[in-house]
């Protein structure tokens, strides 16, 4: 049997909600942050401030604006990598111009502008947000379902 003493962990999400996507890169991956490159710079940042690990966060609006409150208390939970890529290298222009005119993203190479080599992760991270009002009261349990729920 389970220990009673032992929370029983959550088996996954349920209720209504929103899975949020993040697609993006990093290029934290240099030798000199191992064992910290890679997937498992997203999972010591990204993944564990999801988790509510990294502290607290300031609520921008609302009655508790301005208060710090968990992530968990916004409804933020299950953070997961759903897509993993190895880390690869790209050359990235360098010039100021080249940055902006490629709104913010590091651009491609060119003639003109040789660049940088780095070397890139990318990844796709899920997350569930089911809000709720900061400081509110907790969600109840969801309800077992019946037996009529499941069909005949």
């Amino acid at each position: 049997g389970s220990d009673p003493a032992q929370p029983a962990a959550p088996v996954g999400p349920t209720g209504p909600g929103w899975v949020v996507q993040i697609v993006g890169h990093h290029f934290h991956n240099e030798d000199r942050h191992k064992p910290k490159e890679g997937e498992q710079f997203v999972r010591e940042t990204l993944v564990r401030g999801l988790l509510g690990d990294a502290g607290t966060v300031t609520v921008s609006a609302g009655p508790k604006a301005g208060q710090q409150v968990s992530v968990t208390e916004l409804g933020i939970g299950f953070p997961v990598i759903v897509q993993r890529t190895t880390v690869t290298r790209v050359r990235v222009q360098t010039t100021p111009q080249a940055i902006a005119a490629d709104s913010g993203m590091a651009a491609v190479a060119t003639e003109d502008d040789p660049g940088i080599e780095l070397r890139q992760y990318s990844f796709v991270l899920q997350f569930v947000w089911q809000p709720t009002v900061p400081g509110g009261s907790p969600k109840p349990a969801p309800a077992a379902p019946s037996p009529s729920e499941f069909g005949p």
